[in-house]
């Protein structure tokens, strides 16, 4: 393992100078960072292990391709991808400090988790991550809002936030909620997901646990939303199915369970939809569905809203209180 840390002050790293922990971990501790990106081996760092940049100021502001003090260029985090096989790491949970995308990232094949106080790419402009596994933690806010989130091409991802911060997440293409044994989602907040591909989740420890989860799929042959762990927990659901101008339902089927009971804020498809409780499942929007299962042995379903739309409805719950 190689620990190397400069305080307050800024650790520079010359051209063709490699930093090598075969299977260990690297952990730069900075409150500025300078890496040489002339390497003849691309190996400013070489481990299978994790290698972790990190200011020493908790409240540090960081970014990546950005201008922050405590910057990774593009051309850095490419070097790193070379020699660092391991996941690359930014900052870590204690950061309180904003961590601004300045610029396209392509990690594709690799893991990186970034953390921040807040996680933004200052908005306006379209910078996407791209990462085999992409986990972003935030000690507030992820994203700016609905219209503009972190954009990501990832695999597998995990978000969380603490302190009734929001995560807003763009995704081209499916993703995967889950980075190895990481939860899916554990947002104080709203997650705030769209997918231009199936939203899945890893069995088991993939779990989504949110205050509101609002999922969309944006796929004018319709793209599935499965997220049937029974560990999952979220307060109010709203899962849709969109073509990909978002102005109208598509075929996408949605699937959701949850350990207690949730509020309904919206189901839209025009293929069928299955829910699952183990508590009281109220309803503050409408349900469109070519099909509706209501299922769970704890489930207590009033389902009463004036703009329901369902075809057949199928149940094997506890009770059912259902209107259209």
């Amino acid at each position: 393992a190689v620990s190397i840390d400069t305080g307050t002050g800024t650790y520079t790293q010359a051209n063709n100078v490699d930093v090598i922990a075969g299977t260990g971990p690297i952990t730069v501790v900075a409150d500025a960072v300078t890496i040489g990106t002339t390497n003849g081996g691309n190996n400013a760092f070489s481990t299978s292990g994790a290698l972790t940049l990190k200011p020493k100021t908790a409240g540090r502001a960081m970014s990546l391709a950005g201008a922050s003090a405590f910057d990774i260029s593009a051309t850095e985090m490419a070097r790193f991808a070379t020699g660092a096989t391991g996941p690359l790491v930014i900052g870590d949970t204690a950061s309180t400090g904003v961590l601004t995308i300045g610029a396209a990232l392509a990690m594709g094949g690799r893991t990186l988790v970034l953390n921040g106080g807040s996680i933004t790419d200052g908005g306006g402009t379209t910078r996407t991550i791209t990462a085999q596994n992409l986990t972003l933690n935030a000690n507030g806010q992820i994203g700016i809002g609905a219209a503009d989130g972190i954009d990501v091409i990832a695999n597998n991802l995990s978000v969380s936030t603490t302190g009734g911060g929001n995560a807003f997440v763009r995704s081209t293409g499916a993703v995967n909620l889950g980075v190895g044994s990481a939860a899916g989602a554990n947002v104080s907040g709203t997650l705030d997901l769209n997918a231009t591909g199936a939203v899945t989740q890893t069995l088991g420890t993939g779990n989504v646990t949110v205050g509101t989860l609002q999922v969309r799929t944006l796929n004018n042959a319709g793209a599935a939303i499965t997220l049937g762990n029974a560990g999952n927990n979220a307060a109010t659901v709203n899962l849709q199915s969109r073509n990909a101008a978002g102005s109208a339902n598509a075929a996408g089927a949605l699937q959701f369970t949850d350990v207690n009971g949730f509020d309904v804020a919206a189901l839209a498809t025009t293929g069928n939809a299955t829910l699952s409780a183990g508590g009281a499942v109220t309803q503050s929007g409408a349900v469109a569905a070519s099909g509706l299962a209501l299922t769970g042995t704890g489930g207590a379903y009033t389902l009463g809203h004036a703009g329901n739309a369902v075809t057949t409805l199928a149940a094997n719950t506890g009770s059912i209180d259902y209107k259209q």
